[in-house]
C-alpha cells in the first residue's frame, strides 16, 4: 500500500493514507497480542522531535493513543473489539467477554517510552487524547484501561550510571548523578556520554572531572534542553573549554552573539545557579574540575550539589535576584515574583506567568537540589466503571 502511495496510485490521498494507517494498527496490535501471548516482554519506543506545533503534537498523541486502545487486553479479549469496534462484520463474529464486576480493569501490552526534547508538552497531550481516544459503543460492556504515565526521574539516572559503572569499574556518586540528570536531556545520553570514559582495572568512584569529560561529548542539544540554544551552547562551550574563558571567547566558542549571553539573563542565571563561575579576573568557567594534574580529583561543584541543607526556593532566589530587571519586586509578598518565596515550598506557577523565561530554571533549581521534578498519574480510557477492584484501591492507598 504504501508503494501505491508513493507512487500516486489512490483516488483520494487522505482517505488512502487513513487505510493504511488503519492497516498498521491493527497489524502491530496483532504483533501486540501474539507477543503478550507468547510471555515476551514489549517494549515500545517513540520519539518525537523538537519544535513540532500543538497540531502535530496532538496528532501524535491521538496516534499513540489509539494504538494504547488497540494493543490492550481485558483476559483474553482485545479491548479495541469491546470498547470501539464499530464495523458490523468484525462485530458479528466478536466474541464478549464475562465482566467480573470486582475487576473490570483492562491492561495495555507493554509498556512505551517517549523520547522528545519537548516531553512535558507530548505528555499533555498524550494525557488528554488517551482519556478519550475513541468514542465507546453504547453497547460496549463495562470495562476500562488504565495507563500509568510517568517520566524520568533519578532512580532512571542511577539505574544507568550503575550499570554502566559496573562495565567501566566507576561507581556513581551522589554528586555525579544530580549534575548528569541536571545537565544531560535523558538516560541516554548520559549513557552515551559514559560510554566515552576509558575501563579501570579496580573499582572505584567516579572523579567529578571525569563527569566533565564525559559530558563534554555531548551535543549542545543533549545540555539543559529545556533552557534557550543560548545557554545549551554556553554549557557546552564551557564544559569543552581547557581554561576559563572571557565573555568575548565564551561567545566565539558557543557560536552566539554576547547580547544573546546577556538577554534573558542567560549567563547571568547560570552563575546564579553556580553551575558557571565567575573568575576574579572577569572570565568563566563551568563549576566541574577540569581534567588537569592540579583540578583532578577535587570536589569542584556547585553549591547547592554540595550543600545537604539547599532547596531549590533558595537556589532560584538567586536566579530571580540576578536577572530581574527590577530587584525590589523580589522582596514584596504581594507580587507575584516575591509572592514566589513566601510561605513554605515552591509554587511556580505565578512566577512562569510573570516571567515565562524562568520555567527551565525552576526544574534545574529543583534538580541541583534533588527535589522531585516529575509526576506520576494513571490515565484511563473505555466504560465509566462505578467500582473499582479492590487490590487496585489497595494500590492507590500506598502510593
Amino acid at each position: 500500500m504504501t508503494t501505491d502511495l508513493r507512487n500516486g496510485e489512490y483516488e483520494d490521498r487522505n482517505q488512502f493514507r487513513s487505510q493504511i494507517m488503519r492497516s498498521a494498527h491493527g497489524l502491530a496490535g496483532t504483533i501486540a497480542h501474539l507477543l503478550d501471548v507468547a510471555g515476551v516482554d514489549l517494549i515500545r519506543e517513540v520519539r518525537v522531535p523538537s519544535g513540532l506545533n500543538e497540531s502535530d503534537i496532538s496528532e501524535i498523541a491521538k496516534t499513540m493513543s489509539i494504538a494504547a486502545s488497540i494493543q490492550s487486553s481485558y483476559g483474553h479479549y482485545a479491548t479495541y473489539r469491546q470498547l470501539f469496534e464499530d464495523r458490523p462484520t468484525k462485530l458479528q463474529t466478536a466474541l464478549s467477554p464475562k465482566v467480573d464486576a470486582v475487576d473490570p480493569l483492562g491492561e495495555y501490552i507493554g509498556s512505551l517510552v517517549v523520547r522528545s526534547p519537548d516531553a512535558s508538552r507530548v505528555r499533555e497531550a498524550l494525557e488528554e487524547q488517551l482519556s478519550d481516544p475513541l468514542p465507546v459503543r453504547e453497547d460496549a460492556p463495562e470495562i476500562a484501561v488504565q495507563v500509568p504515565l510517568r517520566e524520568v526521574d533519578r532512580s532512571d539516572y542511577v539505574a544507568v550510571m550503575s550499570r554502566l559503572g559496573e562495565h567501566k569499574g566507576l561507581e556513581k556518586t551522589q554528586e555525579a548523578v544530580t549534575l548528569c540528570q541536571t545537565l544531560a536531556s535523558d538516560p541516554w545520553a548520559v549513557s552515551e556520554a559514559l560510554n566515552r570514559l576509558g575501563l579501570e582495572s579496580r573499582p572505584r568512584d567516579i572523579r567529578l572531572d571525569e563527569v566533565r569529560v564525559a559530558l563534554s561529548h555531548l551535543d549542545a542539544d543533549q545540555l539543559l534542553p529545556d533552557a534557550t540554544p543560548t545557554v545549551s551552547l554556553t554549557v557546552a562551550a564551557l564544559l569543552r573549554s581547557a581554561q576559563p574563558l572571557s565573555k568575548t571567547e565564551l561567545a566565539e566558542k558557543a557560536g552566539v552573539s554576547s547580547r544573546s549571553l546577556r538577554k534573558d539573563g542567560n549567563l547571568d542565571a547560570l552563575v546564579a545557579l553556580d553551575l558557571v563561575r565567575e573568575t576574579d579576573n572577569g572570565t568563566y568557567r563551568f563549576a566541574l574540575p577540569f581534567a588537569t594534574e592540579e583540578e583532578r580529583g577535587s570536589n569542584i561543584c556547585p553549591a547547592a550539589v554540595d550543600d545537604d541543607l539547599a532547596t531549590a526556593r533558595d537556589v532560584l532566589y538567586e536566579v530571580v535576584l540576578a536577572t530581574v530587571d527590577d530587584v525590589a519586586r523580589t522582596a514584596d509578598p504581594d507580587d507575584p515574583v516575591g509572592g514566589t518565596f513566601y510561605g513554605p515550598g515552591l509554587e511556580g506557577d505565578p512566577l512562569r506567568r510573570e516571567l515565562p523565561w524562568i520555567d527551565p530554571w525552576i526544574r534545574v533549581a529543583r534538580l541541583l537540589c534533588d527535589e522531585p521534578t516529575s509526576r506520576d498519574m494513571t490515565v484511563s480510557f473505555g466504560a465509566a466503571i462505578e467500582q473499582t477492584a479492590v487490590q487496585n484501591q489497595g494500590v492507590q492507598r500506598a502510593d
